[in-house]
């Protein structure tokens, strides 16, 4: 799969440049650009814990806003999220905790901007993944999981429960094949 392309975080040489509210710079007062950037296209931004004299209410409106000027400057790409392969990560690794801690070897992206840049998502690898899971349920069950990965909708049925489930309950041996296909 081809990578979507996005302005690279070194572009950007001060936070002025966002033109972000007053009371957005000052939530976010001693950040570079650089680590504004990354901690939008990591999530930490919504762990900043920095108060600086705001409410909840107010910290929430001003990360939507600094959220919304990073995406309109062209920082961020959509691509991380919405592909088979990052419905696999989300659903299955996080959701199921198919790797145990080892996520950074599964989303190595969210590490630094020159990884989040430079990821391409690889359908040999998300081949690999399915080669695993197909090995590892019933036929039924493969299939209900394939769907589930492919579609943009997480699915619920009886067939996809009782194979999560399974995938759960080997999860020690399926943690170690999907480190092999992560590094």
């Amino acid at each position: 799969m081809e990578k979507e392309t996005c302005r690279k975080a070194e572009e950007i040489s001060s936070i002025g440049e966002l033109r972000l509210s007053r009371a957005a710079e000052r939530y976010i007062d001693g950040m570079s650009p650089e680590e504004l950037i990354l901690s939008v296209r990591n999530y930490e931004i919504y762990s900043y814990d920095y108060s600086n004299g705001f409410s909840k209410l107010e910290i929430d409106y001003l990360i939507d806003e600094i959220e919304s000027v990073v995406r309109s400057a062209g920082f961020l790409r959509d691509d991380l999220k919405n592909t088979p392969e990052a419905h696999f990560v989300e659903r299955y690794v996080f959701g199921l905790g198919l790797m145990k801690d080892r996520f950074d070897l599964c989303v190595p992206f969210y590490e630094s901007n020159e990884a989040y840049e430079g990821y391409v998502f690889s359908s040999k690898r998300l081949n690999k993944i399915l080669s695993l899971l197909e090995e590892k349920l019933t036929e039924k069950q493969f299939l209900a999981v394939k769907s589930d990965i492919y579609d943009n909708v997480p699915k619920r049925s009886e067939t996809l429960k009782e194979a999560k489930k399974k995938l759960q309950e080997k999860r020690d041996e399926i943690c170690d094949e999907l480190c092999e296909i992560f590094a």
